[in-house]
């Protein structure tokens, strides 16, 4: 622990404000979205599908086939919905389909 004015202080603390020092912090955030993709969308949608990137709040994502990419397409507001509320703010603002 790093002490700031003679209190020890959480690492966590420490990181947090230096991935805002340096303006990564939102990035860091939104990267949870691809680490909970399987999670979100549940066995079946993961078995076909594949989270590639994540840029300004526009998930990519790779779909398997043409139907799973068209499938994708029905659920992308849902999913972008579950997303959001399982990261705890609106990071994702578009899904792209691949």
């Amino acid at each position: 622990m790093y002490r700031r004015r003679g209190r020890p202080e959480a690492i966590g603390d420490i990181l947090g404000r230096i991935l805002e020092r340096h303006g990564l912090k939102k990035r860091v955030e939104e990267s949870g979205a691809v680490l909970i993709w399987d999670d979100v969308v549940g066995e079946q949608v993961s078995k076909h599908t594949t989270p590639v990137k994540i840029e300004r709040g526009v998930l990519f994502i790779h779909c398997e086939s043409a139907s799973w990419r068209q499938e994708i397409s029905f659920l992308k507001s849902d999913l972008i919905k579950k997303l959001n509320k399982h990261l705890g703010k609106k990071l994702i603002k578009d899904i792209v389909i691949g």
